[in-house]
């Protein structure tokens, strides 16, 4: 089968067009923890470090209480120590932590949810230790004011 110039152009210009929208819905996709929506006012931070991936970040509940969240996936098992802290204007108020041994670590959130504290800047910083290799400091990106969603 042949196809003709214009089909072509047309075809690399609609390849060209949703090429760019399906990598960042792919990207943003893949950056959402499973258990809630990713908060657009404390984004996520994500880092490889030897064989493990490492992702942080806010997200929002239905109600929109907002947690820290960490979250450590490697390709094989480790010993893995966790620390989540959830900033407000740049001072800790919530936290969670884990220590496990395991390739994937799950969500671990800071608690409880923060909820009803009045417009601030959001950022999420975890410290993580893999097999004793020193404990190090994760900084996610600060996201914009936003004001917590109100408490029942």
């Amino acid at each position: 089968m042949t196809v003709t110039r214009p089909r072509r152009l047309a075809r690399r210009v609609s390849v060209a067009v949703a090429a760019p929208a399906v990598a960042a819905v792919c990207l943003l996709a893949g950056a959402a923890p499973a258990s809630a929506s990713v908060s657009p006012v404390a984004p996520q931070g994500a880092w490889n470090w030897n064989d493990c991936h490492i992702m942080n970040g806010g997200f929002l509940n239905p109600n929109h209480w907002g947690y820290g969240d960490t979250t450590v996936q490697c390709s094989r098992n480790h010993s893995m120590s966790i620390t989540t802290y959830l900033l407000r204007n740049g001072s800790a108020i919530r936290s969670g932590s884990r220590s496990v041994y395991t390739w994937y670590s799950g969500d671990v959130l800071t608690s409880p949810g923060v909820c009803g504290s009045g417009n601030a800047t959001w950022q999420t910083v975890s410290y993580v230790s893999i097999d004793n290799w020193g404990r190090y400091r994760l900084a996610g990106p600060v996201g914009g004011a936003y004001a917590q969603g109100a408490c029942p």
